[in-house]
Formats: C-alpha cells, structure tokens, sequence
C-alpha cells in the first residue's frame, strides 16, 4: 500500500510526502529484518539448547553403561581373586 502511495504522491507532484513514504518503507523494512533476525538467534539458540540437552542425555548414558561395565569388572576381578586365594591354600 505504501508503494502505491508513493508512486501516486509522485505522479501527484507531492514528492515530500512521497519521500516520508519512502521512509516509512525503509523504516517498516528495516523493522522486519531485525524481526527476522531475532527469530533467526532464537530458532538457533533451540537448537543449541537441543543439542546441548541430547549431548547431556548421551553422557549420562555413557556414565551409566561405564559404571556398568566398571561393576561387573569389579565383581569378575573379586572372584578371580577368590579363585587365586583357594588355589594358594591348596598349594
């Protein structure tokens, strides 16, 4: 709509109206790129936190199955010890 009252105040001979249309234009333009821009960081800022989230949920997994892991070679290495503490009473 500013477009066509630009171009009408033009054809008109207003051409100080015509360029505060102008500068309505740049200005509501001007506006929705930093509109644009801001949802753009925030869309990016999800993102981020989804990742950093995923990236946390996979450590916590890892510390799981570690502490697993460390368990069961903890109880292997108790037993083999029993196993070597019997066979050196026999011996």
């Amino acid at each position: 709509m500013l477009y066509a009252h630009q171009r009408f105040c033009e054809n008109d001979g207003r051409y100080s109206e015509a360029e505060m249309a102008v500068h309505k234009i740049e200005h509501i333009k001007a506006k929705e790129i930093e509109r644009h821009q801001k949802n753009i960081k925030a869309f990016q800022e999800q993102e981020l936190m989804q990742v950093d989230n995923a990236q946390n949920l996979q450590f916590i997994e890892f510390n799981k199955t570690w502490d697993e892991y460390m368990a069961e070679f903890e109880a292997t290495a108790e037993q083999s010890l029993q196993k070597l503490k019997v066979k050196k009473i026999f011996y």
